[in-house]
C-alpha cells in the first residue's frame, strides 16, 4: 500500500499539470488566433438565426432594353444558388417593415424623393426620356415602390441585427444603391439602401460604429460621399478602376481618397488596375487589408454591399469573383456583428 500511494499522487499530479498546460495551451490559441476576440462575438451569438429578406421587384425592368444588365435576373439567379446550397431553409424569413419618408431625408434631399416618386405618374411612352436626366437610370410606374422596398427590407434586416435578435443576415433585394447619392439618382441606384442601414443604426443608438464593405464591378461613390466626413462609418470598396478609365470614371475611387476632417483615414478604396483577377487576389486584399483594419477600428455592426455584378457569369465583368464562397462563408460568419 506504500508502495502504491506515491504513484497515484504522481499520476494525479501528472493529470492535473497535463490538464493545466492543455487550458494555458487553448487560450494561448485563442489569443495568437483572435486577439480582438471576435470568435468569442461570435460564439454569443451562435443561438441566434441569420435572418432573410427578399425583394425580386419583378415589375421595375427596362421597357425600351430588354438586354439592360440590371433586371430581375440579378434576384433569381443568386436565389437559386441559395436553393442549391439549402442555405434559405436554415435562415429566419424576415417581414419587411414599414418606415416614414423622414428616415429616407437622413441621406436623400426631398427633391430626390419628390423626382423618384414623379416617375409613377409618368406616361409609359415618357418614361425613357425621363430617365435620360440621369446617368445609367430608368424608369417604370413601379420604381419608387420597387426602390423604397429594397430600402425598407434592407433597413428591417439591419435593424433586427443591431439590435441583437438575429446573428446576421441576407437582404437579397434590387434596385441597388450604392450609387445613390445626396441629390441624384445613378448607375440603377434610387435610394442607397446600405448607406440609410447604416444611419438608422446609429441614430436610434443601436450602434457606435459600422463598417461597410463595398465590393462590386464599379465603385460605390454614392456610399463614400455620404459617409466621406465621418469617423463612426468606415466605408471600404474593391472595385474596378482601371486606371481611371472604367465607370464611374471617378479621380474619387482611387487609393488615395481616404476620407476629410473629422473622416480622415475612414475611407478605404483598393481600386483595381488589372481585369481577369481571380479568388486569390480577392482573398489576399480580404485577408492581408480589409481584416486588419476591421479589427482595428472594432465595429459594432458590419455591412456588406455585394454587387451582383462581380458575380460569375455576369456579363458586364472580366473580373472573377468567388461568389459561392461569398454567400457560403459570409452569411455565416462575417455579416452580423464583429
Amino acid at each position: 500500500m506504500n508502495n502504491q500511494t506515491p504513484k497515484k499522487k504522481l499520476s494525479a499530479l501528472i493529470a492535473e499539470k497535463r490538464s493545466q498546460k492543455q487550458k494555458r495551451d487553448n487560450s494561448d490559441n485563442l489569443v495568437l488566433m483572435d486577439p480582438h476576440e471576435a470568435i468569442n462575438s461570435y460564439v454569443q451569438f451562435q443561438c441566434k438565426k441569420t435572418g432573410f429578406i427578399e425583394q425580386e421587384s419583378p415589375e421595375h425592368y427596362c421597357l425600351w432594353d430588354n438586354n439592360y444588365p440590371e433586371h430581375p435576373g440579378r434576384v433569381s439567379v443568386p436565389r437559386k444558388r441559395l436553393e442549391e446550397l439549402q442555405l434559405i431553409e436554415r435562415c429566419e424569413k424576415v417581414t419587411r417593415q414599414t418606415f416614414s419618408e423622414e428616415l429616407f431625408l437622413m441621406k436623400h434631399t426631398k427633391d430626390l424623393i419628390d423626382k423618384l416618386k414623379r416617375s409613377s405618374s409618368i406616361p409609359r411612352n415618357e418614361l425613357e426620356k425621363y430617365s435620360s436626366n440621369w446617368d445609367s437610370v430608368y424608369f417604370t410606374k413601379d420604381t419608387f415602390l420597387s426602390a423604397v422596398t429594397a430600402a425598407e427590407s434592407a433597413l428591417t434586416l439591419s435593424l433586427k441585427v443591431a439590435q441583437g435578435s438575429l446573428k446576421n443576415g441576407l437582404a437579397l433585394i434590387r434596385p441597388p444603391g450604392h450609387h445613390a447619392m445626396k441629390d441624384e439618382m445613378c448607375g440603377y441606384c434610387f435610394l442607397n439602401n446600405v448607406a440609410l442601414a447604416a444611419d438608422a443604426a446609429i441614430s436610434k443608438q443601436l450602434t457606435k460604429k459600422v463598417l461597410i464593405v463595398d465590393h462590386d464591378v464599379h465603385h460605390g461613390q454614392g456610399t463614400q460621399r455620404l459617409f466621406y466626413e465621418r469617423d463612426d462609418v468606415l466605408y471600404f470598396s474593391i472595385h474596378r478602376y482601371e486606371n481611371g478609365l472604367f465607370w464611374p470614371n471617378l479621380r474619387e475611387s482611387e487609393s488615395d481618397y481616404i476620407g476629410e476632417g473629422k473622416g480622415k483615414g475612414y475611407t478605404v478604396n483598393v481600386p483595381l488596375n488589372e481585369t481577369g483577377m481571380d479568388d486569390s487576389d480577392y482573398l489576399a486584399i480580404i485577408i492581408n487589408i480589409l481584416l486588419p483594419i476591421a479589427y482595428e477600428f472594432k465595429p459594432d455592426l458590419i455591412l456588406i454591399s455585394a454587387g451582383f455584378d462581380c458575380a460569375i457569369g455576369c456579363p458586364e465583368v472580366t473580373i472573377r469573383m468567388f461568389f459561392s464562397f461569398l454567400v457560403q462563408s459570409w452569411l455565416s460568419y462575417y455579416i452580423g456583428r464583429f
